[in-house]
């Protein structure tokens, strides 16, 4: 059941927004080189450069765990939001494809490049090339079962299971110990932030706002102290560190407890946010993620300015939001939700003829 305009809580609508914005900041912060060039030649540039990649390193676990949060009490098997997504992913791999496949042929000088991998021809999930979209993947078709499971759970123990989780795996990734989830780009972990998002939207919990600022502020300035003392100026690549779980829950329970009431805004936030996601598979694709270096050293000396990664990164961001848009607009007038809803059909009838009656019979 979709929430009504006035029960909807536009925040985390909003924060989903803004955790893609970071992804794209994490991206153009690693192609600027800023990190690398010494600390005098550009203060205030290698500072806020510095803030901007540690504040962002928490997105991924911040999107996870809004998937965790949305989800929960989803008590049934409902694979139309997955094929919705499986269809943005087919659509910008071969659509992309063809546009450079086109390019090469035109201008051949330009693209002399333009050939994908073998399985960037093929829109099948598993073999897409996105790593998110490949573990996210996983963490659905494991949806009813975790929320089964986790619906059982006194507060208590959910709780008692997630600090369980959050305290030793984080802890034992600090002292560089093997924990078998690498640097959390993979199914497992972001299952265990789907957990930890599905926790704050069960029992949620009273913080102040003050408080949680407060805490974002020292976390900060931890991560910009750890990056100050490395060569590469950043403070871990891993999603499992501790100050990025407790950057990116945080974050969570400040958006949880703010209320966007400006009309305007929230039809922003209502358009943005659906189309979030596909900013992540637009500038990822190799023609693009391959090329965007090569884009940002047109800027020459701009690169090295205090303002140019959060303008490029918001370039990019807003241009990726428009070609969204019309592929939207594509899909409506091709009518692909037609589509969707047979391909649902397919798959609801192969689930309960399969999982379903498991199910039934383990009840």
């Amino acid at each position: 059941m979709t929430p009504s305009p006035i029960d909807r809580n536009y925040s985390m609508d909003a924060l989903r927004v803004l955790a893609m914005l970071m992804v794209v900041v994490l991206h153009i912060a690693g192609f600027t080189g800023l990190a690398k060039i010494p600390f005098s030649e550009y203060p205030l540039s290698r500072l806020l450069s510095s803030a901007e990649h540690s504040f962002s390193m928490c997105a991924v676990n911040v999107y996870a765990m809004l998937t965790g949060y949305f989800c929960i009490n989803s008590a049934r098997f409902k694979p139309d939001r997955y094929i919705r997504l499986w269809l943005l992913v087919a659509f910008y791999t071969s659509s992309i494809y063809a546009i450079f496949a086109i390019g090469s042929i035109l201008y051949p000088e330009r693209f002399a490049e333009s050939v994908l991998p073998p399985y960037m021809l093929y829109p099948i999930p598993m073999a897409s090339g996105y790593w998110y979209f490949n573990a996210y993947t996983v963490v659905f078709l494991m949806i009813p079962f975790v929320n089964g499971f986790l619906q059982t759970l006194s507060e208590k123990r959910y709780k008692l299971l997630l600090m369980l989780i959050l305290i030793a795996l984080p802890g034992l990734q600090l002292l560089n110990l093997n924990t078998g989830i690498g640097s959390g780009h993979n199914a497992v972990w972001l299952l265990i932030m789907y957990c930890a998002g599905a926790y704050l939207k069960l029992h949620p919990l009273s913080v102040k706002r003050r408080y949680l600022l407060l805490a974002m502020g020292a976390l900060l300035g931890l991560m910009m102290g750890l990056g100050a003392l490395t060569t590469s100026g950043a403070c871990g690549s891993s999603n499992c560190l501790p100050y990025h779980v407790l950057m990116g829950i945080c974050l969570m329970l400040f958006f949880s407890r703010t209320t966007i009431s400006a009309q305007w805004l929230c039809k922003i936030i209502s358009q943005a946010a659906p189309l979030a996601f596909g900013v992540y598979i637009i500038h990822l694709h190799p023609f693009i993620w391959g090329r965007l270096p090569e884009w940002l050293e047109m800027a020459g000396e701009y690169r090295m300015q205090w303002w140019f990664i959060p303008v490029a990164s918001l370039t990019l961001f807003v241009a990726c939001l428009l070609i969204d848009y019309c592929r939207v607009l594509l899909f409506r007038l091709s009518r692909a939700e037609a589509l969707v809803q047979l391909l649902t059909r397919w798959c609801i009838k192969l689930y309960e003829c399969t999982i379903g009656k498991i199910l039934i019979k383990t009840e």
